[in-house]
């Protein structure tokens, strides 16, 4: 008896398990086709589109943009111009995420609602010549919903109000305002020419940056030149009625000239200020419309000689410097870099006395020297203080700065790497993070003292 219902119960559970994985399904599939039927447009057509049209009440100029090849989204109405490839790409993503959050079958008159004729018109072209069109009309009384329709059906649909923003793009939002295009790594030759000054020219060699007729260009400041030439934005375009000689363009009143690896070049000239903005005229050396750019922008390709030169001390990379020491009146401090930690190992200390080297070797590497010195005395000969790093070889292929006195007339101190006959003057804002107390006796001219390794 006991085991009929044993059974019984192994049945009914079964039914039940059954019955609720059932039901499960059921609602799941209910719900992906629910999703799928309040989708706007399916996604493939959205990913598939060849161009796209955005027409209707506010957009008297019709705007067409088509996509080619690898130079991706192109306005072709009402000119022709690259298109901002991440503006286009967010359109088509809102439209693809978008979903029907309400469905009015009676709705009454479409222009109630904003959509006879509508607002906007947004045409998809797929690549076989097919088009699938939204109407776009205005937004709900409460705010948070958008009212749109396909064209010849009655039913309006609401989406979130967010929508409407997301896809009602002008002229401007659309275009691609990079001021000038060009690959970075395979810029060879630099030429900057400002208004009162002498041409700068920066050339690519095997050794790395020269700066004609100066000598060595710090590499960091060509690289930061460029990642400003290369991030420079369009705030506004003029495409015709404009004389570029009443402008300060031609000739231009500054120019930046990149050549390429190529042998291909890019340039910008710029030229007076516009009435009443804070912008520059400018203009690429290909021609094409006047950019309107921020006079700010600009005036961070101003550059002058001193400004390019490598006026560094040490040159190791940081992720290279494994070993850092402190020398002055007898007695030093030798750090080491041990399992990616900062430690002193004289006198012995840990991790939290290591945060000091990590915090001196970026003033170190960021120090420039500010003018030569003149031939004197400086107190070089038994220097105030020596420091010194090294990478993974140890101390041997390192690099040593000896500081003497100040100069009386700069009030700049004098420095010199070891090994060098130059004295240049400094600006040493950070001696006050370097200790006072005398650490182990420092070896005797001609020792190298540690060598670490990890």
């Amino acid at each position: 008896m006991r085991s009929r219902q044993l059974l019984t119960w192994a049945v009914i559970l079964a039914v039940a398990a059954g019955a609720w994985l059932l039901s499960t399904h059921l609602d799941k599939r209910h719900q992906e086709e629910e999703a799928q039927a309040n989708r706007l447009m399916p996604p493939e057509e959205i990913m598939a589109a060849r161009s796209l049209d955005l027409t209707g009440r506010e957009y008297p100029q019709p705007l067409r943009l088509e996509r080619g090849g690898q130079e991706g989204w192109r306005l072709t109405q009402p000119l022709e111009y690259p298109a901002d490839g991440l503006v286009v790409g967010r359109m088509l993503t809102s439209l693809s995420q978008a979903r029907i959050t309400q469905r009015l079958a009676q709705p009454g008159p479409l222009a109630d609602f904003g959509l006879e004729p509508p607002g906007l018109e947004l045409t998809l072209g797929g690549p076989a010549g097919q088009a699938s069109r939204l109407l776009v009309g205005e937004l709900s009384p409460s705010g948070e919903s958008v009212y749109l329709a396909r064209p010849g059906q009655a039913e309006v649909l609401l989406a979130p109000a967010e929508l409407r923003g997301a896809l009602a793009r002008g002229l401007l939002e659309l275009r691609d305002k990079t001021v000038l295009e060009f690959p970075l790594a395979q810029v060879r030759r630099v030429e900057l020419r400002q208004e009162g000054a002498k041409a700068l020219v920066l050339e690519r060699q095997d050794g790395g940056w020269q700066l004609a007729g100066q000598g060595p260009a710090d590499p960091r400041e060509v690289e930061n030149l460029l990642l400003q030439a290369h991030g420079l934005l369009a705030q506004g375009f003029l495409d015709r009625d404009f004389k570029p000689a009443k402008l300060g363009l031609e000739p231009p009143r500054n120019l930046l000239l990149l050549t390429l690896q190529d042998g291909g070049e890019r340039g910008l000239a710029w030229g007076l200020g516009v009435p009443g903005k804070n912008q520059i005229y400018a203009r690429r050396q290909e021609g094409g419309p006047l950019l309107l750019v921020s006079d700010e922008g600009l005036a961070r390709l101003q550059r002058q000689p001193r400004d390019l030169l490598d006026r560094r001390f040490f040159t190791l990379e940081r992720s290279a410097v494994e070993g850092l020491r402190i020398a002055r009146q007898g007695s030093q401090m030798v750090f080491a870099r041990q399992d990616g930690q900062w430690r002193r190992l004289q006198p012995p200390g840990g991790p939290q006395e290591g945060q000091m080297a990590e915090q001196l070797l970026w003033e170190l590497l960021d120090l420039k020297w500010e003018k030569p010195l003149a031939a004197g005395q400086h107190g070089l000969e038994t220097p105030t203080l020596s420091l010194s790093i090294w990478p993974r070889e140890g101390p041997g292929a390192g690099q040593t700065l000896e500081l003497g006195q100040a100069d009386p007339q700069s009030g700049l101190t004098a420095a010199r790497l070891m090994g060098r006959t130059e004295v240049l003057g400094v600006k040493l804002d950070f001696l006050d993070k370097i200790p006072q107390e005398a650490g182990e006796p420092a070896p005797a001219p001609g020792e190298q003292g540690h060598s670490v390794r990890k």
